[in-house]
Parts: C-alpha cells; structure tokens; sequence
C-alpha cells in the first residue's frame, strides 16, 4: 500500500495482510507514512520461501512457453507512480486485445486497487485467471487475491472466465468458482479501504489495543507489543478467549493477574485461580518469558523411572521448504541420538537417498 496524490491505493497482497492481522498492516503503514520504524525485519526463512515462490512461478511459466512458444507477454512491473500504474494496465488491455495466448503478471489499476495476476491463460474464448503459490493447500487470503483480481479485470472488460485456479507447490491445479468469492472480496476490500483511510486521515500511529483494529496476538508484530506491555496473554496455558474475558474485568497485563485473587466473570473458579497461579509463578521467577512450574503433589515424580545407562534421547529435524523437483516437498535432514554418557551422534542427509540411509542407520 502507498499514498498516491493524497489517496491510499492498496493491493490484493494487503487485503490478505489485513485478513491477518489488520494491526500489523497499519503498523507497516505507518512506516511507510513516517510515523513508525521499520517493520520488514531481515528474516531469511522469509527470504528463502519468496525465493522458492518465484522458482515455483517460473517453472509454471516454463511449462507455459513449452506450450504456446514465443507469444506469451509478460507485463513488467512499473513504478508505484500514476503513469506507470496506467502503462502497465494499458499494456494488459492490449495483450488482451491481441488474444495473446498467456499474459504473464496482468496489471490492473482503478485509481484505489492495484493488482498484478500471475496468469492469465486464454482458453474456450476468454482468460483463465491463475495464480501460483508455494503451499500446497488453498488459504483463504489465496481465494480473496484471484476474486480481487476477476473483479478489477472483468470490469475493465477483460472476458475472466468462471473458474479461477491456484497452481499449488505440491504441482495440483485447485479450481474455484468466481462467483462464490466475490461477496466475500467485495466485503473485505470495503472494510480494508474504511480502515486504511481512516488511519491515514486520523494522523497518528496505531496504538496497540485499540479496539477498533483488530490484532491477530500471533504475528511477530502483535508479540513485540505483547511482551513491550506484559501483556496478560504472556501467562502460559492462556487463551485468546479468556484474555477477552479478563480485558472485560479490567485485567490486562501478567503483573495485574498476578496481584488478582478471587474468580474472573466468565472463567470458572478453578480456572481463574490456575492461571493467576500461573501469572505469579512467572512473575516471581528468576528466567522470564518462559513458563514456570511450582510441584503441587512431590509423590507423583516418585513415579518417574530412574536414570539408566542405557538411556537416549533421539531427535529429528525437517525442513519442509526441502524440494528436489518443485513437487514434493520436506527433508528430514538430522537423526541425532544422545546416550547417557552425553555422548552425540549425529545422522545426516542431503538428499532422498541419504535421507533413507540416515533412518536405517
């Protein structure tokens, strides 16, 4: 999203951000206004799936050529000012109007929306819209991207097809009505555009907890503010319900419930005495932002085996962006076995065929 000669304009990637998390979106708003840091923290998990999305993309686009040659344009991706927006949806009319057989990043522009489809594949007399994404199953912020892009395009005239199609990393080819997304879309992008102008109009940065924007309390920018104001949601064992409960009776932080005793409306008696437990056990502790225990019934660990010689503690890990073909995904790429003696061997693997020999070692 950016602000062009006084309007935000936004895209199909910030309606799914919002359908996220709608604080995180304006704190990235806010800096791209100058009201707040930077909120694109180097991440190189993050890094490495755009990576992989973009090869996923371009193998699709491979397979595409090998069908229709040399006659496929590819729109390129202008600059975020008035006349580049206009080229590069002009340059899309034109494509559409040469029946170019694949159209490849359809730009599409209406003053207020911007989007950019991955492909657009001519077949039976109009334009099978389709999108590439890496996971390998459909997320419902996938479905509001394809409407918001058969929208903007069938209104410009563009003959959108009924179905539109998500090219999924595991190689399937999902294929949904247009028409049972729209409603939905159409709602969301209203509620998008409200939020995002009356934030660029109230001339102040979003402030966590307020209750007009909605906060997901799971996205690396709700848990920086979760742990800046001790939030009561850092008490482990705590839901998302019974912090609303307890923002209702005026606790909000770790340290408040800590100091509460008695019940909470709407969590029974039991459960509000555990979790203030809970809370003070934390706030007491020597290691904070890390669960704490306190031994209710010392017999129990009575039960536990004793320590014996022959004791391991075997481990794995796996990295699901792993893939040799584009198609199937996941490696499990370390068997670690730790004996007694802490001595630690480990299993390695590359590939498949090392991964293989790694399990049966």
């Amino acid at each position: 999203m950016f602000v062009l000669d006084g309007v935000v304009v936004y895209s199909a990637s910030d309606l799914a951000a919002a359908a996220r998390c709608e604080y995180a979106l304006l704190r990235a708003f806010d800096a791209r206004l100058g009201r707040g840091p930077k909120t694109d923290a180097d991440d190189d998990l993050l890094a490495r799936t755009a990576r992989l999305g973009d090869e996923h993309e371009q193998r699709h686009l491979d397979e595409l050529r090998a069908e229709v040659g040399d006659n496929a344009v590819v729109i390129g991706r202008p600059a975020h000012t008035r006349d580049g927006l206009i080229a590069a949806a002009d340059a899309t009319q034109d494509a559409v109007s040469r029946r170019a057989p694949v159209i490849v990043q359809a730009a599409m522009s209406d003053g207020r929306f911007v989007g950019f489809a991955d492909f657009l594949v001519l077949d039976d007399g109009g334009y099978r819209l389709r999108d590439t994404k890496l996971a390998r199953s459909v997320k419902v912020t996938a479905l509001l991207q394809l409407a918001a892009y058969a929208d903007a395009l069938g209104r410009t005239g563009v003959p959108i097809l009924d179905d539109v199609e998500l090219a999924l990393g595991n190689g399937t080819l999902m294929s949904y009505p247009v028409g049972e997304l729209l409603p939905v879309y159409r709602s969301r992008r209203q509620v998008l555009q409200e939020l995002l102008d009356t934030h660029l109009a109230g001339g102040q940065a979003v402030r966590w907890g307020d209750e007009s924007v909605r906060a997901c309390l799971r996205c690396p920018e709700c848990q920086v503010q979760i742990d800046a104001y001790g939030d009561v949601l850092l008490v482990a064992g705590l839901r998302t319900t019974q912090r609303a409960r307890m923002i209702d009776a005026g606790i909000t932080t770790l340290t408040q419930l800590a100091a509460h005793r008695g019940s909470i409306p709407g969590l029974s008696a039991a459960m509000s005495a555990r979790l203030s437990l809970q809370a003070r056990l934390q706030k007491d502790s020597p290691v904070k932002g890390v669960p704490a225990y306190e031994v209710v019934n010392p017999d129990a660990l009575c039960g536990l085996p004793s320590p014996s010689p022959g004791d391991l503690f075997f481990d794995f890990e796996g990295d699901p962006l792993w893939t040799a073909d584009g198609h199937h995904w996941g490696l499990e790429y370390l068997f670690g076995v730790l004996e007694a003696s802490n001595e630690f061997t480990p299993f390695w693997a590359h590939d498949r065929r090392q991964e293989r020999q790694a399990l049966r070692d």
